[in-house]
């Protein structure tokens, strides 16, 4: 499977449209692509709460990450690297799916990655969309030059990394948030906005986001990541949420 690739095939409203330019150069020295599964196809549910009926809702979520990892402005073995303004970029896509033989209106599926590098982007950001009918579509649109290291340490390379990707949400909106500079979230929130109608049963939607993360001291690895999905909101109703937290270590193996 490529790395343009969806895991799971949804139906959405227009084309999928992937742009993927996040590989450097061949000979490219201190890039590192990793692909990492964090669910798949993962039973999850939750329950309506006296006074409601206490009616079960069933779905599964898949949730898969490809790891870009990037050392820009020096070798990270020099111990000098991160006073001579070195740094390291992790840039997260995020791919899967969620998928219900239940309606799924008013519900907010959240995914949230923690760790201690600081967060730059969470993509695609919220209110960026663009409303036709009951439909919303948006555009992760990423582009930052990298100046790196190749041929052995000889040569130096600015690398633009560049990433498209269009994000249709049936009857749905994407929201996200960077939550005190160490944490991203996003969400989809089928039916939020007034006047979209519900999202009918047997439906599913693909889980779309694009994070970037960086740091400066390559001493500190490898590093840990928490990712952990729920349904927001149901905290405060008559509803008991599903919750899921998975940790993954990332390392810097050039």
């Amino acid at each position: 499977m490529s790395k343009e690739e969806d895991s799971d095939q949804v139906v959405t409203t227009e084309p999928r449209r992937i742009e993927n330019h996040l590989e450097p150069p061949i000979g490219t020295m201190f890039y590192k692509f990793e692909r990492i599964t964090i669910v798949r196809e993962r039973p999850m549910h939750f329950v309506a709460l006296p006074p409601f009926d206490g009616s079960r809702y069933n779905y599964t979520v898949t949730w898969e990450i490809d790891v870009y990892k990037y050392a820009v402005n020096g070798d990270p073995r020099d111990p000098n690297f991160a006073s001579n303004n070195g740094r390291i970029y992790i840039i997260i896509v995020h791919r899967g799916s969620v998928r219900s033989g239940q309606n799924l209106n008013g519900m907010r599926f959240v995914f949230r990655v923690s760790t201690g590098l600081d967060a730059t982007h969470q993509l695609p950001r919220s209110g960026s969309g663009h409303r036709e009918g009951d439909d919303m579509h948006y555009e992760i649109d990423f582009r930052q030059t990298f100046h790196m290291l190749s041929n052995q340490g000889n040569d130096h390379i600015s690398f633009e990394a560049r990433y498209f990707e269009n994000v249709p949400r049936i009857k749905s909106m994407q929201t996200s948030d960077i939550r005190g500079r160490a944490a991203i979230e996003f969400s989809v929130d089928p039916n939020t906005t007034a006047g979209l109608t519900a999202i009918p049963a047997n439906s599913s939607f693909a889980v779309q986001g694009f994070s970037v993360f960086t740091y400066q001291d390559p001493s500190s690895w490898p590093r840990h990541f928490s990712f952990t999905h729920t349904i927001g909101g149901l905290q405060q109703g008559p509803f008991f949420p599903p919750f899921l937290t998975e940790s993954r270590t990332i390392l810097l193996d050039w």
